[in-house]
């Protein structure tokens, strides 16, 4: 399968006056979140997406401390249109006024053979309806969540979610919660909206190039996401974890999607929003991550 993603030549990085180094202000930034570093320290791995076998890689530091964004192609300080802090290294966060269908910085590099998506906070803003259901089911059982906790196991598939926060809970008990964690969240996905700056990506490569969900997830719980917003109908494949041994960090999931559309590791492009989802996908082999999550405070306000 061929497909043709524009291109750039050297008179369009010239006009754009685009920078190789960690100053650079391009239009279109070509840095993704590559193998993921421990938390809190300032080095990413960043690579050209001029295709895969192509230019290489190289290391660059960006802060992340609180007023130091990068500044956007108009001057902007790089931050959350809500302010919600500095845009980080991998993020491209969407401007009042822009274009939800505008991918720049998220097009698979030439030679792609297959886009696999996370869905919870990647594809879907799920995460605000899980953190008002999970704070419900959990304090029936004693346990208050904080936004540190929650930003920490999120991400993780639902077993080792729950059994983190009842670690002295037996698998009946374990089975019970999940079921209702997952049947509250079932209750409100008519309340869920699409990350559209991510989908755009998934229209875009719809029909051209072969693409799968692949989540942490339940099933049950993923499908009808992908559904309440009106996306499943862009995946060749959903793959969840009750489909494998091992949810994420692990890299079954990835590993399952892959043999599912018949590509190599090697030549695939993921979307995460996590650490937990970019260990997944990096642990399968995949060379391009791209970290899409906002990695701001997850409110549950708009779901009271």
């Amino acid at each position: 399968m061929q497909f043709r993603p524009r291109t750039r030549t050297t008179s369009d990085k010239d006009r754009e006056g685009e920078q190789d180094d960690a100053g650079g202000r391009g239009t279109r930034p070509r840095c993704i979140r590559g193998q993921p570093v421990p938390h809190g320290t300032r080095q990413f791995r960043h690579e050209r997406l001029d295709g895969f076998g192509g230019i290489g890689s190289w290391d660059v530091h960006h802060s992340r401390h609180p007023g130091h964004g990068h500044v956007d192609d108009h001057g902007r300080q790089g931050r959350h249109p809500a302010g919600r802090g500095p845009r980080r290294p991998g993020h491209r966060w969407l401007w009042q006024g822009e274009d939800v269908n505008d991918i720049r910085g998220l097009e698979p590099p030439t030679g792609t053979a297959a886009l696999l998506f996370d869905c919870d906070g990647t594809l879907v803003d799920t995460l605000g309806l899980y953190r008002r259901c999970w704070t419900q089911v959990f304090g029936r059982h004693g346990f208050v969540m904080t936004d540190e906790w929650f930003h920490t196991w999120a991400g993780h598939s639902i077993d080792p979610f729950v059994r983190a926060a009842l670690p002295s809970a037996g698998d009946e008990l374990v089975a019970e919660v999940t079921t209702q964690g997952i049947d509250l969240f079932l209750e409100s996905t008519h309340l869920l909206e699409p990350r559209e700056h991510v989908v755009a990506v998934a229209r875009a490569w719809h029909g051209r190039i072969p693409m799968a969900v692949v989540s942490g997830g339940q099933r049950v719980a993923v499908e009808q996401t992908l559904e309440a917003v009106g996306i499943r109908h862009l995946f060749d494949a959903v793959v969840t974890v009750n489909d494998v041994v091992s949810g994420k960090p692990a890299p079954d999931v990835y590993f399952l999607a892959m043999q599912v559309l018949g590509v190599d590791a090697g030549r695939c492009v993921a979307y995460e929003d996590t650490s937990s989802g970019i260990d997944s996908a990096t642990a399968a082999g995949i060379p391009l991550v791209f970290d899409v999550g906002d990695h701001s405070p997850v409110g549950i306000a708009d779901f009271r």
